[in-house]
């Protein structure tokens, strides 16, 4: 990454609370799929949580010149060996008599977070990543487009290990599509059919959407 990054994630109190700006304008794309994920009842802190993934995504492409909508397998499979050895910015200032990673802290009893990104935390952002993708799928009309991201969804399996949440997307007749998060094992990576039918519960949203 480069050392003056772009973008970032802007809070408005009225409409979209958290929309991601990139590189120096509101992300259309970004927007319409958190849009989405607020219709679909998504808490505040989740809408944020989703909008910083996308802006690492949106910075990790951008210095590898490649557009969104170009990514390939390759730009996902070199994302996720950036944030194995990537350290997280926010752990590097930590104070000297600080708890060592790995150990429990005496105050709290919980574990001293790591300063590189937890499995668990690329897990999410991968979930994010390929919610993204498959809500662009369903929302975009463009055939070159859509093949560009079933090539990109095709590999989830590949990339993410063990139980995690994964955001879907459901099509709608009003706005084209919503997305939801749900819980379930890793998906085959052969192939993504409709998350419609996928999960019955989507099937009772869609209805009272």
């Amino acid at each position: 990454m480069s050392g003056c990054e772009l973008g970032r994630v802007v809070e408005f109190a009225q409409g979209l609370r958290w929309p991601v700006w990139f590189p120096d304008e509101e992300h259309v794309s970004a927007s319409s799929f958190l849009r989405d994920l607020a219709a679909s009842d998504c808490s505040p802190a989740t809408l944020r949580s989703y909008a910083y993934d996308l802006l690492r995504l949106f910075r990790f492409l951008h210095d590898r010149w490649t557009a969104w909508e170009r990514a390939e397998r390759i730009d996902v499979r070199e994302f996720v060996e950036w944030l194995r050895d990537s350290p997280v910015p926010q752990r590097l200032n930590r104070r000297a008599d600080a708890p060592a990673a790995g150990s429990v802290n005496p105050i709290t009893g919980k574990a001293v977070l790591g300063t590189k990104y937890a499995p668990r935390t690329i897990n999410h952002q991968l979930s994010v990543l390929f919610g993204f993708y498959e809500w662009a799928r369903w929302a975009r009309s463009s055939r070159a487009l859509i093949r560009a991201l079933t090539r990109v969804l095709a590999w989830y399996g590949v990339f993410v290990s063990g139980p995690t949440r994964r955001v879907r997307c459901i099509p709608s007749r009003r706005e084209g599509s919503l997305a939801v998060e749900t819980r379930g094992t890793r998906p085959s990576p052969k192939g993504i059919g409709s998350p419609v039918a996928r999960c019955p519960v989507q099937r009772v949203r869609t209805r009272t959407l």
